[in-house]
């Protein structure tokens, strides 16, 4: 059964990561592919830790890491209003039905 969540977007940062909630977005996790991932998180921004804000302007070179009914994490590239880095981005079920929650981390 395909369900699309209606909750508004919500953004939290996490140390070094960032997690956020999607509107509109597939709840059914085995639909998602890195390709769709990568539109979503595409456009949104992101803070560090000291409180400078970037644009995801475009991921690229995407690489499907894992997939499960729940869970699918990708690698690839991001390039960001700040610069270019290599990132991990997770999206898996959120705490109830409705939620899909993206994750955005950087790798060192």
């Amino acid at each position: 059964m395909n369900r699309q969540a209606s909750n508004p977007p919500q953004r939290c940062p996490t140390g070094l990561f960032w997690l956020f909630l999607a509107s509109s977005v597939e709840t059914d996790i085995a639909q998602h592919d890195c390709e769709m991932a990568a539109s979503l998180v595409e456009g949104e921004s992101l803070q560090n830790l000291f409180g400078a804000q970037f644009e995801i302007i475009k991921v690229s070179s995407l690489n499907q890491v894992s997939k499960t009914d729940n869970r699918i994490v990708c690698m690839g590239m991001v390039t960001h209003s700040g610069g270019e880095e290599r990132i991990r981005i997770t999206v898996e079920n959120g705490s109830n039905a409705t939620e899909v929650l993206f994750r955005v981390e950087p790798l060192f």
